[in-house]
C-alpha cells in the first residue's frame, strides 16, 4: 500500500503550509458522530490530526500520523491503527485533493478494522466518496459503479460560485483579468457572522500558496491581495474557505484543485476592481529587483521603508504597511508587531522642541524656626508681608534695630511647596537611543516680598542627556531616563504659627520669654500668635536625574510627563521636581 512511499513523504517533506481544506461544501445528510477515542494512542492520533489538519498543515499532519503508526508495536490495537489511516485518508482527500492516495489510505484502514468509521465532522462529500469507493459505508453516499472515475476537469467559475451561494457564501468581485501591480480586493458575505473566513492564493512565480485571514468589516469579510501577488504577468489563483468555531468546514468558493483564476497582464481594458462604495487603489510603483548586496542597486520598497497599506489590509512584510504598523503572522497590517518579523525602522527625529511647566517640592526640617538663633530659614509675617521677627520697641531694645524673637520651640517638618518654573527645551538625537539637550526658563512664586537677600534667582539653565529605552520614534509611547545639571535656585516654603515675645512690657519679661524662664517656663496663654511663612533657599547650582515618558498625541506632537530629583548646592538640599510638557519633533 505504498508504505515505503509514505515513509519517504514523512521524512523527506518539511512541514510546509499547504493552504486548502476540502473540495466543495455540500450539505450532507444526517451523519454519524465522530469515532470515540478509546485509548491513549487514539487520543494522540486525534490530537495530531486536529492540530495540523485544521491549520491546513497537511504534510505535517500526515507525517505525524505515519510516525505514530510506525512507532507502534504488537500491543497497539488494530482499531487505533485503522483510525490513523482513516485520518490520513482525510488529509489526502480533503486536504491535498489526492483521490488515489486517499482511497489507498482508506483501504488500509478498512483492512485493519472493517468497522472504522469516517469522521463526519471534517469529511466533505468528496472525501466521503473516496471512503465509499475504498469499500466503506457512509450515509447518503452510494458505492461507485464499476469503471466509474471521478472527474478531473475543474468546473467553471459560475458553477463554483453557485455552489458556494447555496452554502451561504457570496464573494466578489467577479473579475477574470487584472493589471499587473494592482491590489485585488476580495470581499465575502456569509450566513455565519462568527465564522472564520480564510483566503488562500497562489501568485505566478510563487513558491507556495499563501494563507490570509479575511477581516470582518461591517457586514462583510474582506482582504486585499497585495501588489507582490500581481507583480508578474500570469495566472493568480485563489479560493475561500469558511469554518466554524470548532474548525469544521462550512462552505468554500473554489478549492485547491478548482481555484478561481485571475489573469494578470500588463495591459487590461476592464475596470480596476474595488471594494463596494470605495474607489480603486492606485497602481503600485514598478519595483527594481536587485541581487542580494549588489552594488549600486536599491530596491525602492526597501529604500522607502514604509508602505501604504492601512490597518487590517494584507501584507507580506512590514515595509508594506503604513508608518507605525507591522505585518503580522496572518498577513495583515497590525499595530502591535508581535509576529517576530523585522520591523521597519521609523525615522529618528533630529530635533525636539518643547514647553514644560515644573514645580518644586522638597523635605524641610528645623526647630526654633524664625528665631534669631535659626540660620536656615527666612521668615515673613503672612499678614503684613514684612520680615519676621521685626524690630523691638525702643523701650525694650538695647540698641536701635534690635530684632525680637518668638517663644522657643517653633518647628517645621515634612514636604514644603517650592518655586514654579516655565521652561523651553531642545533635544537633539545623537544616537538611536540617546539625545543631548538643554532647558532654559523662568522661576517664579518664590518667597514673599520683603525677605532679605539672597532673592530668588529667576533664571533656570540646564544641560541634559536622555536615554530612550525603546528608541526615539514619535509614533509610540517611549519611556526615558535622564541626567543633567545647571544653574537654578529653589525656595521651599512652609507656613506655621509662632508665639511672639516682642510685645512684653519690659526687657526682663522679654528676656524670660525667649529663654523660657520665670513665668515663661511653659508658654503662657496670653502670648500673641503670628502666622508666618518660613522659607529655605537652596542652590544656586544643581545636579539632576529622573525618569519620564513620551506619549504621542498627533503626528510628531506628544506629551511628556516626567519627574526629577535635584541635589542643590552650595546651599545643600534635595528637591523633587515633577513636570508636564508638550514636545514637537522635526
Amino acid at each position: 500500500m505504498k508504505l515505503a512511499a509514505d515513509l519517504r513523504l514523512m521524512f523527506g517533506r518539511g512541514a510546509a503550509l499547504v493552504l486548502a481544506i476540502g473540495l466543495c461544501a455540500r450539505v450532507l445528510p444526517a451523519q454519524p458522530a465522530a469515532p470515540a477515542a478509546s485509548s491513549a494512542l487514539s487520543a494522540q492520533i486525534e490530537a495530531v490530526f486536529q492540530e495540523h489538519y485544521l491549520a491546513t498543515e497537511f504534510d505535517t499532519a500526515e507525517a505525524g500520523l505515519l510516525a505514530l503508526i510506525q512507532g507502534c508495536d504488537a500491543s497497539c490495537a488494530r482499531a487505533d491503527l485503522a483510525r490513523a489511516w482513516m485520518y490520513i485518508g482525510i488529509v489526502r482527500g480533503g486536504g491535498r485533493q489526492d483521490a488515489e492516495g486517499a482511497k489507498e489510505a482508506f483501504e488500509q484502514a478498512l483492512v485493519l478494522d472493517r468497522k472504522v468509521a469516517l469522521d463526519a465532522r471534517v469529511a466533505n462529500p468528496e472525501t466521503a466518496a473516496f471512503y465509499v469507493a475504498a469499500g466503506g459505508k457512509f450515509p447518503g453516499v452510494a458505492p461507485a459503479e464499476p469503471g466509474q472515475v471521478l472527474p478531473d476537469e475543474p468546473r467553471p467559475e459560475a458553477e463554483l460560485r453557485a455552489e458556494a451561494a447555496r452554502a451561504g457564501l457570496v464573494c466578489g468581485p467577479q473579475v477574470s483579468r487584472l493589471q499587473t501591480r494592482r491590489v485585488l480586493p476580495v470581499w465575502c458575505e456569509t450566513s455565519s457572522r462568527s465564522a472564520r473566513v480564510t483566503l488562500r492564493y497562489y501568485a505566478f512565480n510563487a513558491d507556495d500558496w499563501v494563507s490570509v485571514r479575511m477581516n470582518p468589516v461591517e457586514r462583510r469579510f474582506q482582504v486585499e491581495l497585495p501588489c507582490d501577488a500581481t507583480e508578474f504577468a500570469g495566472p493568480l489563483k485563489y479560493f475561500v474557505t469558511v469554518t466554524n468555531q470548532e474548525g469544521a468546514l462550512i462552505a468554500t468558493l473554489g478549492n485547491l484543485k478548482e481555484p478561481l483564476v485571475v489573469g494578470v497582464s500588463e495591459k487590461v481594458d476592464a475596470p480596476t476592481p474595488a471594494f463596494p462604495g470605495k474607489p480603486p487603489r492606485a497602481r503600485c510603483e514598478a519595483r527594481e529587483t536587485c541581487p542580494p548586496h549588489f552594488p549600486g542597486c536599491t530596491d525602492p520598497a526597501e529604500a522607502k521603508g514604509q508602505g501604504d497599506r492601512e490597518w487590517g489590509q494584507a501584507c507580506t512584510k512590514s515595509s508594506d504597511c503604513q508608518k507605525g504598523l507591522y505585518c503580522e503572522r496572518e498577513g495583515f497590517c497590525e499595530v502591535s508587531g508581535t509576529s517576530g518579523q523585522t520591523k521597519p525602522e521609523a525615522k529618528k527625529p533630529l530635533s525636539m522642541f518643547g514647553l514644560h511647566f515644573a514645580m518644586d517640592t522638597g523635605p524641610v526640617a528645623g526647630s526654633d524656626v524664625c528665631s534669631t538663633r535659626d540660620t536656615e530659614f527666612d521668615c515673613v509675617a503672612t499678614a503684613s508681608g514684612r520680615p519676621y521677627p521685626g524690630e523691638l520697641p525702643d523701650s525694650i531694645a538695647l540698641e536701635d534695630g534690635e530684632p525680637g524673637d518668638p517663644y522657643p520651640g517653633s518647628s517645621v517638618g515634612g514636604f514644603a511647596r517650592g518655586s514654579l518654573r516655565l521652561l523651553l527645551s531642545y533635544d537633539r538625537g545623537v544616537l538611536p537611543k540617546l539625545t543631548v539637550g538643554g532647558r532654559i526658563g523662568l522661576a517664579f512664586n518664590g518667597a514673599p516680598a520683603g525677605v532679605d537677600e539672597p532673592a530668588l534667582l529667576p533664571l533656570h539653565l540646564e544641560v541634559r542627556v536622555s536615554y530612550w529605552l525603546f528608541g526615539t520614534e514619535t509614533e509610540r509611547v517611549r519611556p526615558f531616563v535622564f541626567v543633567g545639571g545647571g544653574l537654578a535656585q529653589v525656595e521651599l516654603q512652609k507656613d506655621l504659627v509662632v508665639q511672639d515675645c516682642s510685645t512684653q512690657p519690659s526687657r526682663a519679661q522679654f528676656q524670660d520669654c525667649i529663654d523660657k524662664q520665670g513665668d515663661f517656663e511653659s508658654p503662657p496663654e496670653n502670648l500673641p500668635e503670628v502666622e508666618v511663612t518660613a522659607t529655605r533657599r537652596l542652590g544656586r547650582g544643581f545636579a539632576t536625574a529622573g525618569i519620564g515618558v513620551y506619549v504621542p498625541v498627533y503626528h510628531s506632537l506628544g506629551l511628556v510627563p516626567a519627574v526629577g530629583g535635584l541635589l542643590m548646592f552650595p546651599e545643600v538640599g534635595f528637591v523633587l521636581q515633577p513636570s508636564l510638557g508638550a514636545t514637537i519633533a522635526f
